[in-house]
C-alpha cells in the first residue's frame, strides 16, 4: 500500500469533508441565503409579470 493510500484510509473522506464544512459553514450559509433570496425575488418577479399580463388594472396600467 502506498503512503498516499494509507493516509486516505487512515483519514476517512467524510471526516475531512466534515472538517472542511465546519471551517466554511458560515460562508456556505451566507451563499445559500443569498442564492435563496435571489431565487425568491426572481420567482416573485415572474409571478408579478404573469399577473400583470392577466390583470393589468390591478397594477394601475390600463383597464
Amino acid at each position: 500500500m502506498t503512503p498516499a493510500l494509507a493516509t486516505l484510509t487512515r483519514h476517512p473522506i467524510w471526516r475531512r469533508t466534515k472538517r472542511t464544512l465546519r471551517r466554511y459553514r458560515e460562508v456556505i450559509l451566507i451563499v445559500l441565503t443569498l442564492a435563496m433570496s435571489l431565487g425568491f425575488l426572481f420567482f416573485g418577479y415572474v409571478v408579478a409579470l404573469m399577473l400583470e399580463s392577466q390583470h393589468p388594472h390591478w397594477f394601475g396600467s390600463g383597464y
